[in-house]
């Protein structure tokens, strides 16, 4: 009886669980069902759903998902997810993804860490957890030099754009956006947040003097030109809490214990001439046998193009890169023993990164790779507005026909960013449009 008892009680729950979901969407046959949405939107950034709101928010996922679905749905058609070379990298981006769920998520669920040895390693620690004080500043910039103003010309301009400015500082970025000099104008002049480290000396001396919403009016002189100033936000000295740093420090603790456990030895020296087959480290436990063709292939997986003929170089970087690489190795060990190959949530997480890598790529290779802005593309959208990049960088940019200057290049360099994501977002929309015509899309 007590048998039958349970077999209803989990028939029960599936029940609830089939009642309280709902099909939102149904793709080419693939159901999209609330709980999919109500799972991304508690995992989005809190002042993203309150700029958006919950019903928007519910919305432009739950679009999100079935243009994703097309995609799959597309990708599989066409065979993307068969072809060899992209299950050769799907299969090496396994690898950190692995290690990186097994320190993040599988170790702490399965050995959580005590509050008493966070707050420890807490302690030693909280030197590194202070956060400089650090301003968000924007600022307009008039220039000075050859093909731009001259000291006098500049001066004048900057104390007519300082007159412009209103007491509070409210119309600062329309100002800026009109009449900066720097590439930063289209974004109103936000130089975004800096501490004293990252700032330039001559803005350094005043910013943090100013309070929060100030406007620095007289002029400040650069080897850029003449400069005005507005100190949007401003944060102070402080120790970032315990519960702010308490993933990176339950890391550090397994990371040790992992270490402890396995006691890895490190022969840095022997990278000098060593052929695929030198051993350049080891572990006690398990007895992992680190082979400098182990770490050629590890670097590739896990730190990308690195040179190792760079990394050789330095006897120090040399260790701990062996170390970094040599650790994964000793996860992958630990998460074998541990099974954690048979977690649910570990091949629901994998699912889900396996559909977002092909998707990534398919779009990627499909879309992506196929645009190309050219330097006539970027000079005939210089021209075709060359009253707004006239007023944003000056005559000497718009006239010229090569760019020698850094300021100019990086100009250039956001024009044609700009040029790039304008026709993606074209081809991307015209493809989803293609796809609802080739699939069926019925919204709930």
């Amino acid at each position: 009886m007590k048998k039958v008892l349970i077999l209803i009680g989990l028939l029960s729950q599936f029940f609830l669980v089939a009642c309280f979901d709902k099909e939102l969407a149904n793709v080419g046959g693939i159901s999209i069902q609330k709980s999919e949405v109500n799972y991304r939107i508690n995992n989005l950034d809190k002042n993203l759903m309150d700029s958006f709101g919950k019903d928007k928010m519910k919305e432009i996922v739950l679009s999100g998902i079935i243009e994703e679905t097309l995609v799959l749905l597309d990708l599989e058609g066409n065979g993307y997810d068969k072809d060899e070379s992209q299950k050769i990298k799907w299969e090496d981006n396994i690898r950190g993804l692995s290690v990186h769920y097994f320190l993040s998520t599988f170790l702490p669920e399965k050995y959580p860490v005590s509050k008493n040895d966070l707050k420890a390693e807490y302690q030693n620690n909280r030197a590194s957890f202070k956060k400089e004080e650090r301003a968000k500043i924007s600022h307009i910039l008039v220039r000075i030099g050859k093909d731009f103003l001259d000291e006098q010309s500049a001066l004048e301009k900057i104390h007519m754009l300082s007159g412009k400015i209103k007491k509070n500082g409210s119309n600062f970025n329309d100002i800026a956006y009109q009449y900066s000099d720097c590439p930063s104008g289209k974004d109103g002049g936000e130089l975004g947040y800096m501490d004293k480290s990252e700032m330039i000396p001559q803005f350094k001396e005043v910013v943090f003097d100013m309070e929060t919403g100030s406007v620095c009016k007289e002029p400040i002189r650069t080897s850029y030109g003449y400069h005005l100033l507005k100190v949007d936000d401003k944060e102070e000295n402080k120790y970032m809490e315990i519960e702010e740093v308490k993933e990176y420090l339950s890391n550090i603790i397994n990371i040790k214990n992992l270490r402890d456990e396995y006691k890895p030895e490190l022969y840095p020296e022997k990278m000098i001439g060593a052929s695929k087959d030198t051993i350049i480290g080891k572990t006690v436990k398990s007895e992992i046998n680190y082979s400098y063709a182990d770490i050629l292939n590890d670097i590739r997986i896990f730190m990308g193009t690195e040179d190792i003929g760079q990394i050789k170089k330095d006897a120090d970087f040399s260790r701990r890169v062996i170390d970094e690489m040599i650790l994964a190795r000793i996860m992958e060990d630990k998460l074998k023993e541990l099974e954690m190959d048979k977690n649910k949530n570990y091949s629901e997480f994998l699912g889900i990164k396996k559909k977002e890598f092909f998707i990534n790529n398919y779009i990627k290779d499909n879309i992506g790779s196929k645009i190309t802005v050219t330097n006539s593309d970027i000079r005939k959208e210089v021209l075709d507005n060359s009253e707004a990049y006239r007023e944003r960088y000056g005559d000497a940019f718009v006239n010229a026909v090569r760019l020698n200057k850094q300021i100019d290049r990086d100009a250039a360099e956001d024009i044609e960013n700009k040029l790039t994501n304008e026709l993606f977002e074209l081809k991307y929309k015209a493809y989803i449009e293609e796809l609802k015509e080739k699939y069926t899309v019925v919204i709930n």
